[in-house]
């Protein structure tokens, strides 16, 4: 008798999240992403990508980048490196109803079944070689990341596309590289992006997907994380 409530409550879950899926469809339509089994395509989340990195001097800025439409769950980030987790900074979606606005408060982001983007402003470990010595600065990288309802994630670069490769190079090989001394920043950043695919989705899948709106935040003085309100 107990099993009839909860497979209900699965049911509803999914009803709610294909809801959220079928608006953003609507707005970006479909694409099929390498690898992907399901007989339908994705939501083509990655437009809202290419419409941030349009502008032909560099990305746009936050006033003139598109807002989500409805049924994306849009993030902003922030990582300070070191070898910690990302936390939520803010949260917003429109035009969905209550029971799935629970569900997104509730849910670890990974399980949630919605397109999601992501702004995320990060800090990374930059090496330097001099005299002999090889030292490490923390430097600022922006970038933007996305995953479909069915999990394949997409990044684009927002400032500094050396720091970004860096950044993701090191969430998917998070052990130290020195570089021959001879090497130029272009070898490095050719090296770093290699992996920076990987290290979009470790984040999107194992870093931030672990989290949920209640728990994500920016921790407290006891190293909790705060909630994190969720905004139309």
């Amino acid at each position: 008798m107990a099993r009839g409530p909860g497979l209900i409550q699965v049911h509803l879950d999914q009803m709610l999240a294909q809801w959220a899926t079928y608006r953003a469809k609507t707005k970006l339509g479909e694409v099929n992403f390498i690898g992907n089994e399901r007989p339908e395509g994705e939501t083509n989340i990655m437009r809202l990508g290419d419409a941030v990195d349009a502008a032909p001097y560099g990305p746009r800025p936050p006033s003139e980048r598109p807002s989500a439409p409805a049924g994306v769950l849009a993030l902003e980030v922030q990582d300070d490196g070191h070898g910690g987790i990302p936390h939520i900074v803010s949260a917003r979606i429109k035009a969905l109803n209550a029971g799935l606005r629970e569900r997104l408060r509730t849910r670890p982001i990974r399980e949630l079944g919605i397109p999601i983007a992501v702004q995320a402003a990060v800090s990374y470990r930059r090496g330097k070689q001099f005299q002999g010595n090889y030292t490490f600065d923390q430097e600022r990288a922006s970038v933007w990341l996305s995953m479909t309802e069915a999990g394949s994630v997409a990044y684009r670069v927002l400032h500094n596309p050396t720091g970004t490769a860096k950044y993701l190079h090191d969430k998917a090989v998070p052990i130290e590289e020195p570089f021959p001394e001879n090497s130029t920043l272009r070898d490095a950043r050719t090296h770093w992006e290699r992996e920076a695919g990987a290290g979009a989705r470790r984040v999107m899948h194992d870093e931030l997907g672990r989290l949920s709106l209640m728990t994500g935040g920016e921790p407290d003085d006891d190293g909790e994380g705060r909630e994190v309100a969720l905004k139309g």
